[in-house]
């Protein structure tokens, strides 16, 4: 047991240095953004979500809305705007909508942002200065609204993936701050060849990889992440977790495997409590490397519960995912 929990807090620390040796690129040049909003029955963030847009500092750019069969009447608040709306008929799903925006894109580059994300003002001006020609996805941070447990979760889940893609090992990303060169974008729904995905942000990393087109990239600029909703409810927090569990344990063997780790390290801790003084330094010091790249240090206040929060939730979920097979529901639909 004293290996594990050494081993525990010997990854952490190797993802924070990584975290903390992560570089910031900058470039001078004018891109070209094609800005993609898949909605479904997301009324009441696309007006929000719009406003924001509208009011960013970077002017070359378009927004493309897809409307997934809502039957909220959200569509009604884009229609006469300057933007293009367009809408699912046969196909469903967000990789469909996603898949339909790029089509008509204009821009080198889509960005791909959720209904109910809230971006600063100059965060395009920011992708702008950052995207460079050393990869070909590159990935944001988003952030829970708020000061919660949810909200130093979400900066956990997305640190520890940009830590394990400072090692070229793909794990995951936020489909909400997502920026891709459309060329390669295209290139990846032909080899989908119509295939719907749970996780679709995912499934475009590894796929990056696997077929060897390019490197991946994650920003570490504050000014590049966007805030996203909170939950509506607990039970709404372990379904997302489980979704993500479902669509992306099989895409890499290293990804399972490390999954694996994670959900019997805190197994076995939570059964012999004195381990995890150590397993709790590791996670600290992670989170304390990261928050302070991000200038969100004050948030290391909620650590002591959110560390009890994150045990249990992990092995929470993984029980559930093990044992619980089947269909997952997200925005009304069964996959």
């Amino acid at each position: 047991m004293i290996f594990l929990s050494l081993l525990y807090f010997f990854v952490f620390l190797v993802l924070a240095l990584a975290v903390k040796a992560y570089p910031v690129k900058r470039r001078h040049q004018n891109l070209f953004f094609s800005v993609v909003v898949p909605f479904r029955n997301e009324k009441r963030y696309l007006g929000p979500l719009l406003d924001a847009l509208q009011k960013q500092s970077h002017r070359d750019r378009e927004f493309i809305f897809v409307n997934d069969h809502s039957d909220d009447g959200g569509e009604e608040l884009l229609t006469g705007k300057e933007l293009t709306l367009l809408h699912l008929y046969d196909e469903y799903g967000k990789l469909a909508a996603l898949a339909k925006g790029s089509r008509v894109a204009n821009g080198e580059y889509l960005v791909f942002c959720d209904a109910d994300c809230s971006p600063k003002w100059n965060w395009l001006e920011t992708l702008n200065k950052r995207v460079h020609d050393d990869a070909l996805l590159f990935a944001g941070f988003v952030e829970i609204e708020g000061s919660s447990f949810f909200t130093l979760d979400m900066f956990m889940l997305i640190g520890i993936a940009a830590g394990l893609d400072f090692f070229r090992i793909p794990s995951s990303c936020a489909g909400g701050n997502l920026v891709v060169r459309r060329d390669v974008y295209e290139t990846f729904l032909d080899e989908l060849d119509g295939e719907n995905s749970l996780t679709e942000d995912t499934l475009l990393l590894h796929t990056l990889y696997k077929k060897g087109w390019g490197d991946s990239f994650f920003f570490f600029d504050p000014d590049t992440v966007i805030k996203t909703r909170g939950y509506a409810s607990a039970k709404e927090f372990i379904r997302q977790r489980i979704r993500w569990l479902k669509g992306g344990y099989r895409l890499d063997l290293r990804l399972f495997v490390f999954l694996s780790f994670i959900f019997v390290s805190h197994l076995l801790f939570l059964l012999h409590p004195l381990y995890l003084i150590v397993a709790a330094a590791g996670q600290y010091i992670f989170l304390r490397t990261l928050l302070k790249r991000f200038r969100r240090i004050k948030l290391l206040y909620l650590f002591p519960f959110y560390f009890f929060f994150h045990i249990i939730y992990t092995i929470l979920s993984g029980i559930l995912f093990l044992f619980l097979s089947g269909e997952v529901e997200w925005k009304g639909r069964k996959y």
